[in-house]
């Protein structure tokens, strides 16, 4: 059984894995995955911003465009995300068949990495304290925290997520509880 936790950038889905890992599950983090296939293709990804014209912006703002411009995100992802799916399907292939194995993964649906779980779980907290978190962990603006945060819509998927997990308060109780219950209800452990 494949899992898919996703929801925004910040929003406390490496949180929700690592609480998930320490129960003994498998948990595959799609986010370190795809950095080191980006990685292997930076030169492609600096092709691409030069020939949209952006050459001689420094890293650091390569990255604050890819998430302010849409087109910018499209051309980079149509570079990476194949190899990343690929790399991700092989590591559930030696997974067994009785396994539980959880994605961590904000972007499972651009990815399409929803259409290999059994359920998605969808991480989410509010707006603001997601922004706050944003600013915190990456050292952003407000403005560049507010890009990442709208660079994400789930609002069309809601019906495709079969939990939701805030991540606001009390979280990690609950969580445990609904994984027991989970498990209970589906005869695992």
């Amino acid at each position: 059984m494949v899992v898919g936790i996703t929801g925004k950038s910040g929003c406390g889905k490496s949180t929700i894995s690592g609480h998930i890992r320490d129960l003994g599950y498998k948990v595959i983090d799609v986010d370190i995955i795809h950095k080191a296939v980006s990685a292997n293709c930076m030169d492609k990804i600096y092709e691409i911003y030069k020939d949209m014209g952006y050459d001689e912006l420094t890293h650091r703002d390569k990255v604050k465009l890819f998430f302010e411009d849409i087109n910018v995100r499209e051309r980079v992802n149509e570079v990476t995300f194949k190899e990343t799916v690929s790399k991700i399907l092989q590591e559930i292939q030696q997974c067994g068949d009785d396994d539980i194995i959880f994605l961590d993964a904000p972007l499972l649906f651009d990815m399409k990495l929803n259409l290999n779980c059994d359920k998605i779980w969808c991480a989410y907290c509010g707006k603001e304290i997601n922004i706050q978190r944003l600013m915190a962990r990456n050292n952003l603006s407000y403005a560049e925290a507010l890009n990442r945060y709208n660079a994400l819509d789930f609002s069309r998927y809601r019906r495709m997520f079969n939990l939701f997990i805030s991540t606001e308060y009390d979280y990690l109780r609950l969580l445990k509880q609904r994984i027991s219950k989970y498990e209970e209800n589906n005869g695992i452990r």
